[in-house]
């Protein structure tokens, strides 16, 4: 079955999957977008996300004509329209400024929720971690979602084929990765960086909806002390919470997965089949 598209107030399929090239998206990169999940025919989190689409528009000075209310149904309609009870997919809401021969907004924003079927992450990876390597970098707006990803995909590209995620860190503070938010074990407590950030759905999980034995919270802190954690993992919508058992080229505490990240794996996973019922 083919998937089926929404695109400025109407279903498409992929062959009808268009934007012109003028629209602000594409030739200047004047977009926001979310990256939401379904489970059991249902998006997961789906307030979470729309709160921060129209939060991402509106740090970028991207007016909205529509409501919360309006653009949830349409992705509620799209999720219909592609019958995704038995298997969880991924969408796409992005927001652009439209059609424009110059730097001026269009009237219209080009809204699209595009769908796809989610992408399957190694089982081993979850049971004995990945690598991660750390990079100077301060992102754009950080707090706005947008598809500005130059940054990403250079260092991704240019990196080893073992490396899962890039952590960016700015003023020897740690930020975020390139898709992803990041968590450790200090000195007995989780925690994840609180200031320049974008606060992940998935990290606003962990630290408002799970009991956790530890706890956690949102509090900056350095390269020095991440270097120095008992355990780091990284959380995104897709991948859920991936451990890291190596940083750059020295190993996390003793470079296995800790009871802490261990812990957060199985209460986030329980969360999210609940989620369904």
């Amino acid at each position: 079955m083919k998937n089926v598209h929404f695109l400025n107030g109407r279903l498409v399929d992929e062959d009808h999957l268009l934007i012109s090239p003028r629209d602000l998206g594409y030739s200047r990169g004047y977009a926001a977008f979310e990256f939401m999940i379904t489970t059991g025919g249902r998006p997961f989190m789906a307030d979470r996300h729309i709160d921060r689409l129209f939060n991402s528009c509106e740090a970028i000075s991207l007016k909205m004509p529509w409501s919360k209310q309006q653009v949830a149904d349409w992705v509620q309609q799209t999720v219909d329209a592609n019958e995704l009870v038995d298997e969880d997919m991924v969408m796409r809401i992005i927001i652009s400024g439209g059609s424009s021969g110059t730097l001026t907004l269009a009237k219209t924003p080009t809204i699209v929720i595009i769908v796809e079927a989610r992408m399957v992450h190694h089982s081993e990876d979850y049971a004995n971690g990945v690598r991660i390597l750390l990079t100077e970098f301060d992102r754009y707006e950080p707090q706005a979602k947008t598809t500005n990803y130059v940054q990403a995909i250079r260092v991704m590209n240019a990196a080893p084929h073992d490396v899962d995620e890039i952590i960016y860190f700015s003023n020897n503070m740690v930020r975020e990765g390139t898709r992803s938010n990041i968590f450790a074990v200090i000195n007995g407590i989780l925690i994840t960086p609180r200031t320049g950030v974008l606060g992940g759905i998935t990290r606003s999980v962990i630290l408002n909806d799970l009991e956790l034995s530890t706890g956690a919270e949102a509090r900056d802190f350095t390269v020095q002390e991440l270097l120095s954690a008992t355990e780091v993992f990284v959380t995104a919508t897709g991948k859920e919470v991936m451990p890291v058992t190596k940083i750059n080229d020295e190993l996390v505490g003793d470079g296995t997965v800790g009871n802490v990240t261990k812990e957060v794996m199985v209460k986030f996973k329980n969360f999210f089949e609940s989620y369904k019922r």
